[in-house]
């Protein structure tokens, strides 16, 4: 039973979803209209999906074992291409004034993956406690939802532990890289 709450928990605090909720949140408070939501919407759900397509092929391939890129050389695939995915809309959206939130959104996540990317030498940083981290940050200005966010990053944090897909070493540097980046969004984008 546990092993299946861990799942779950794994599951709700994934990349996919929280980066889009969270980002809908901020855009919502932002006051962004309908046409921008949408906007937002389909930027976010084609980079899922392309992220999600490219994974589903790497199995299906037989070049990786599971989905979640558990082995260093899928980890170091699956970086490689979230590093494109993230920072080339993120650029081109920071130019655009009225994207501009989410560009920098993009951009900062790339910069998360890079991040990862350079200490992937020594350790396997969690992107789901630095994506975590980034998304409740990104909520700071509701209370109610900042706490939400923080008790699922717990949650998320033992999940990832119990089904042993990092050590407590890389749950604090997944969660100090997501950490750092969501403070800087929050100084950057007013």
């Amino acid at each position: 039973m546990r092993i299946i709450f861990a799942r779950i928990l794994s599951i709700l605090g994934h990349p996919a979803l929280l980066v889009p909720v969270a980002s809908v949140a901020v855009a919502t408070d932002r006051g962004a209209s309908s046409a921008q939501l949408r906007s937002i919407l389909m930027i976010l759900a084609s980079l899922v999906l392309i992220v999600l397509a490219f994974s589903v092929f790497q199995v299906k391939s037989g070049r990786w074992s599971h989905v979640d890129a558990v082995r260093r050389e899928d980890r170091k695939a699956l970086n490689a291409m979230l590093l494109g995915v993230l920072l080339i809309p993120g650029l081109v959206l920071l130019r655009l004034p009225d994207y501009r939130p989410v560009g920098a959104a993009l951009a900062l996540g790339g910069g998360m993956v890079m991040i990862a990317m350079l200490l992937s030498q020594r350790l396997k940083s969690s992107l789901h406690l630095a994506f975590g981290a980034f998304s409740t940050l990104l909520l700071w200005r509701h209370p109610a939802w900042l706490l939400a966010g923080i008790a699922l990053l717990v949650g998320v944090a033992w999940s990832r532990l119990l089904l042993k897909r990092h050590t407590p070493v890389e749950i604090v540097s997944g969660t100090a890289i997501g950490t750092a980046a969501g403070l800087l969004y929050n100084g950057l984008i007013p």
